[in-house]
């Protein structure tokens, strides 16, 4: 890897992870808060009542689409001496999970342009309402689809740290795992009624251990060079 720094590859994998995770918490946490499962009603006067909050969960999850896409650059610059076939695919996979977290993401600019206005109340604001809770659940389908995606992409990340011994081979293998944990949870959350709370915790422990754990590594310790790799790179 001598046409880039693999240094600065990893700061800007690492500093992009970093977008990723902040505003991610933010977005699905705060919007969250917003939604009174099963009371459509209710749900739009909180939309309506913290237009402000809810913008700025849509600047969050713009600015995580557009990093989600971005990273997959540098992080495909950086694994792609390690095996350049997995490394592309991975980066695949990173870019549909992109493209389908903006498919997703669109639900809930959808949620908002029903209720976002306060004055979208009296004849009518029964069915915006409804309209509105339909687009919000069609975005928890269609992250949790995009989820099983990035699980894909995260188990091939995994593997490829592990073998190219850039940071512990003990971390290389807790974000395969946390792919694994990923394609499960996601999969469980799509085919199973009421999944989630505790067992969903339990699942994508290894998950949010690998990624945090990993984004540290890269902004602190940067990626260890010099080692031969266990395959001929391609």
């Amino acid at each position: 890897m001598n046409r880039r720094s693999p240094q600065r590859l990893a700061r800007l994998t690492g500093l992009l992870f970093l977008v990723i995770v902040v505003c991610g918490v933010f977005a699905t946490t705060a919007l969250d808060g917003f939604v009174v499962a099963g009371d459509a009603a209710a749900t739009a006067e909180n939309v309506r009542s913290g237009r402000g909050l809810f913008t700025a969960v849509l600047l969050g999850w713009t600015v995580l689409l557009v990093a989600d896409a971005a990273v997959s650059v540098p992080l495909y610059l950086l694994l792609r001496d390690v095996d350049g076939l997995l490394a592309l695919l991975a980066m695949a996979f990173r870019l549909l999970f992109a493209a389908l977290l903006g498919v997703a993401v669109t639900g809930v600019f959808h949620a908002y342009a029903l209720l976002g206005d306060p004055a979208s109340t009296g004849v009518g604001a029964a069915g915006s309402a409804a309209r509105a809770m339909a687009e919000l659940a069609s975005f928890d389908t269609a992250f949790l689809f995009g989820l099983v995606v990035f699980g894909v992409h995260l188990l091939c990340v995994g593997v490829l740290l592990y073998r190219s011994r850039y940071v512990p081979r003990a971390l290389g293998a807790l974000v395969t795992a946390g792919g694994v944990a990923y394609v499960v949870d996601s999969l469980l959350g799509l085919l199973v009624a009421g999944h989630g709370g505790a067992a969903s915790t339990a699942l994508l422990m290894p998950a949010a251990l690998g990624e945090l754990g990993l984004t540290a590594w890269l902004l602190i310790k940067g990626v260890t060079t010099g080692r031969p790799y266990p395959k001929e790179t391609v």
